[in-house]
């Protein structure tokens, strides 16, 4: 058909519109190779960690940074752009800030394509010495965790994938009700994360032959607040709040300095643990505010709240412990249980329900997962 000479048809409109979002999406990814390999290059170059390094990281932290907000309308649903955010936005920005200090996953010496990778994608890499790149042998994070194999990678998200889709299907027909419907919230928050936080580090054992840690270690069993933030639950981001957040607090220097005297005094390890979920609430925040445009800082009270709830477990287990409490054995990870789920419905379900942003998370997945809806 030939366009009227007055007035675009909307057809042609749409798909120039559609055709130019693309093109956003595309030429922000070509900055973030650029800046990456710059980066990389650059960081060959500057051996030492501190201020040399950050100016070397700045063009992949720009490149991490503008990657959201430039191609942010190019994509077409809401969770594709919220995984973009926190993916690029947060994660990669803490790894690289972390690597300037001498901390974290990433180092030049393995090659170009193992520090793109490292940056690019949301994995633990489990060989990684977590200096950075520093000459001084200190402990790998392999030896915490023991690397995640391909089968029990393959295990994992399939049981996550089928666990959120009988979940959505529960949601969407209305089998569930009331605060049923909420804890199939929180139950599905794990298995959409596992499922694509597994299916990266997938991608990450097959085509970059890299050895990745596991994201998520059963944290329905934690027996404590610390156990289930610190070993249990997103362990990938605890680990980037630690060496970006806590590690140099308790340290007293942003730069990682080799050996270490002790574990840090008692004061500076509270500040550290309450800054870290300072932190993380901020984070979140940018998140949430960018789904549906406002906030009233739920997110952010939720995580801030952990900080001193974590202290407070801390000294009543050494209480417990000289007291010789046997059923706290069992009592700690009830009132664990019930604490995290009581603030995490309250402070971060409820909001999201609230001002529409599980809806359109939940529309989204199910239109990927093919779920038909009620009467269709």
């Amino acid at each position: 058909a030939v366009p009227r000479r007055r007035g675009t048809p909307t057809v042609f409109v749409g798909q120039a519109n559609a055709g130019m979002m693309h093109r956003r999406v595309f030429e922000a990814f070509v900055w973030l190779a650029v800046g990456t390999l710059l980066t990389y290059r650059l960081a060959a170059l500057t051996k030492a960690p501190g201020g040399r390094r950050l100016l070397a990281c700045l063009p992949a932290m720009l490149a991490c940074t503008f990657l959201p907000i430039y191609s942010w309308k190019g994509w077409e649903t809401l969770t594709s752009k919220l995984l973009v955010l926190t993916i690029w936005g947060w994660w990669a920005n803490f790894k690289l800030m972390a690597f300037s200090c001498g901390r974290g996953p990433l180092d030049p010496r393995k090659g170009a394509a193992a520090f793109v990778a490292t940056v690019w994608l949301p994995v633990n890499v489990a060989d990684a010495e977590t200096t950075g790149g520093n000459s001084t042998p200190k402990r790998r994070i392999s030896e915490v965790k023991k690397p995640a194999s391909a089968n029990e990678l393959w295990k994992n998200g399939t049981m996550k994938v089928v666990s959120l889709y009988t979940l959505l299907y529960l949601v969407e027909h209305r089998y569930l009700s009331g605060h049923v419907t909420l804890l199939a919230y929180v139950l599905m928050l794990y298995a959409f994360l596992g499922a694509v936080l597994d299916t990266v580090a997938l991608a990450a054992v097959y085509g970059g032959g890299l050895k990745v840690l596991p994201h998520f270690n059963q944290p329905y069993l934690s027996h404590s607040l610390a156990d289930f933030w610190g070993r249990r639950w997103n362990m990938m981001t605890a680990n980037l709040l630690k060496v970006v957040v806590y590690s140099p607090i308790v340290e007293g220097s942003f730069v990682r300095t080799l050996p270490l005297k002790g574990n840090g005094s008692p004061a500076r390890v509270a500040m550290a643990v309450c800054a870290t979920f300072v932190v993380s609430g901020i984070m979140h925040e940018i998140v949430y505010v960018s789904a549906v445009g406002h906030t009233h800082f739920e997110w952010f009270m939720f995580f801030a709240a952990q900080g001193p709830l974590l202290l407070l477990e801390k000294a009543m287990q050494g209480r417990t412990k000289n007291g010789g409490m046997e059923r706290n054995k069992w009592f700690q990870p009830v009132v664990a249980q019930c604490i995290l789920l009581s603030l995490g419905i309250k402070l971060f379900v409820q909001p999201a329900v609230r001002d529409g942003f599980v809806e359109q998370v939940q529309q989204d997945i199910i239109a990927g997962l093919h779920i038909g809806r009620p009467g269709s």
